[in-house]
């Protein structure tokens, strides 16, 4: 009896401490208080998840490279949609903490075959919100209720309000289409699609060769364009976290180039960034790959229950330029391991 009693209370003990060492938790449902649960995800995931483990994502786990917060991010299951979209009554939005000040938002493959991600970045001034969603009204795409939820419960902690800069990582639709329900927001900013906006906000001096410095307060967030997916593309470096955003210009899918020279030339700007700024993660705005190496779901699939993870690493980024280097004369699509080159 006292054997069990004692065997008891380690499993308890052990229980509390992965819950105040892993900070993934609190996004699962483990830290929060019911209402601040039922903001994040009103929809519990756990019935919902593959059993099996990704393939490919095991593969950049196992690399020497891959950073603990690399395996954070890749381990999160995201709500993975429905085989009728019809009677989904799952989250439209699903929220996850990269750390204290950082966080990742999908919207919901049900509400658009896209499900494009979303990052919110905090510093002790201003807010920073790359991309606003694939649909403009709040029912399909309830990033403002997020969004605000997030910087008011800042602002309590703070004792002051912040402001809120909404960019993009480039103007297309599925990534800018929530913008309208951000124009009525008290003291928030909501830069222009077009290329001339992003430079003149940012203060772009050499468009596309310089980097450009955006103070959030204490919490610089640097800035590379990387025309190529599109004209106005705009990579993004957050030194806190020690990740590199790169909406649609690399992720886990179909890497569509809309002009292959300036495409080669911003990932090879990319790759030579990283060579004097450690990146422990790479996180772009889709997924469309799946958990089987160099296989991805139909464009307009709405049930993915064997997704590829979210991030790529440093290495996948120069095996992207790799082979851009070897198609030069030749652009033509390329099925890779983590991602497909689709000129």
């Amino acid at each position: 009896m006292l054997k069990r009693a004692q065997h008891f209370l380690l499993l308890i003990a052990g229980l509390f401490f992965a819950l105040i060492v892993d900070p993934t938790l609190s996004a699962r449902g483990g830290l929060f208080n019911d209402s601040e649960v039922d903001c994040f995800n009103r929809t519990t995931l756990s019935g919902r998840r593959p059993s099996s483990d990704s393939v490919a994502t095991s593969e950049n786990l196992a690399s020497e490279n891959a950073s603990a917060l690399f395996q954070e991010i890749a381990k999160i299951k995201w709500d993975y949609g429905s085989q009728n979209c019809q009677s989904f009554e799952g989250e439209r939005i699903q929220v996850m903490p990269l750390d204290k000040d950082s966080y990742i938002l999908r919207q919901s493959l049900c509400s658009h075959f896209e499900a494009p991600f979303m990052y919110l970045l905090f510093g002790k001034d201003k807010v920073l919100l790359q991309d606003t969603g694939a649909t403009s009204d709040s029912a399909s795409n309830p990033i403002r209720e997020k969004v605000d939820f997030l910087i008011k419960k800042r602002e309590r902690e703070l004792g002051r309000s912040l402001s809120l800069i909404v960019i993009h990582s480039h103007s297309h639709g599925d990534h800018s289409a929530g913008d309208i329900l951000f124009h009525n927001r008290p003291n928030t900013t909501v830069i222009g699609l077009q290329k001339n906006d992003v430079i003149n906000f940012f203060g772009f001096k050499d468009w596309p060769k310089d980097v450009i410095k955006f103070d959030l307060g204490e919490r610089v967030i640097e800035g590379l364009a990387i025309p190529g997916h599109q004209v106005s593309s705009v990579a993004l470096y957050d030194a806190q976290t020690r990740a590199l955003f790169t909406g649609d210009s690399l992720y886990p899918g179909r890497l569509y180039i809309q002009n292959f020279s300036q495409y080669w030339e911003s990932m090879e700007r990319l790759g030579e960034y990283g060579r004097s700024h450690q990146i422990d993660v790479i996180l772009g705005t889709h997924i469309e790959m799946t958990n089987k190496l160099g296989v991805d779901y139909s464009v307009y699939d709405q049930f993915r229950p064997e997704e590829h993870g979210l991030p790529l690493l440093y290495g996948d980024l120069l095996k992207l330029i790799e082979q851009l280097r070897a198609m030069a004369h030749s652009p033509h699509r390329q099925v890779m391991d983590h991602f497909i080159i689709t000129p």
